[in-house]
């Protein structure tokens, strides 16, 4: 899976259509040159591929296609938990103490993310996208976490609480759907047989993500009117 992804970062890049342009011209001179015989088809078209082989094997070992792929894919566990780090940067002691099941459960979804794509590779955008917003909540929370140190009006106490429970509610039933995703896919493969599963798995990871949207908009609506 994550190989088909590589192979289409390669393709992407410019300098193959300048390979491509020229190695159709090479191939053309060769064969006007030696005559249109099979040999002669045969050696160019070997010639070409070698060029191609040659250029892709180089291109897969390239620091930058290893960097894009890690940036763009939060499945990879080194990308994920690079972000997931970055984010944790900000909390001292205190929070990290009180977002502690929060984080266990940010990093057992992208297990079950991670474990849910290797069954259904066709659902990896969704789970991607799905990983996006779960660290946008988990910034969010530790953002919020960080506010209500600072608050010390009992009421504004209270909706900073409520704030900081809407983002940790989001992220614990992200982490329970997937995990019950996951265990559902796991049964269906050694022959228990859930007949709605391919429709319906991919609808409910639509609703799930949709739910996480909304919860991340609606907070920055709040943020919005209390600015």
């Amino acid at each position: 899976m994550f190989q088909n992804r590589l192979h289409h970062s390669i393709f992407q890049l410019p300098q193959n259509y300048v390979l491509l342009v020229a190695t159709g011209a090479g191939f053309i001179g060769f064969v006007l040159s030696m005559g249109l015989r099979s040999i002669v088809l045969g050696v160019g078209i070997a010639i070409a591929l070698g060029m191609w082989a040659a250029w892709v094997w180089q291109l897969k070992s390239s620091p930058f296609l290893i960097s894009k792929k890690t940036q763009d894919n939060l499945l990879d566990i080194e990308c994920f938990q690079e972000q997931l780090e970055r984010l944790e940067k900000k909390l001292d002691v205190p929070s990290r103490q009180k977002l502690e099941k929060v984080r266990f459960w940010i990093r057992e979804t992208q297990s079950f993310a991670r474990k849910i794509a290797e069954i259904e590779p066709e659902l990896v955008p969704d789970l991607i996208e799905m990983l996006y917003t779960v660290l946008a909540l988990a910034d969010r929370a530790i953002v919020t976490t960080l506010a209500n140190q600072q608050i010390r009006t009992l009421a504004y106490q209270k909706i900073g609480e409520q704030n900081l429970k809407a983002s940790c509610d989001r992220i614990q039933a992200t982490h329970h759907q997937l995990q019950e995703f996951h265990d559902r896919l796991v049964l269906n493969q050694v022959g228990n047989q859930f007949p709605d599963l391919e429709t319906v798995f991919p609808d409910r990871l639509q609703l799930l993500l949709a739910q996480n949207k909304e919860a991340l908009q609606t907070s920055n609506e709040l943020n919005e009117r209390s600015l």
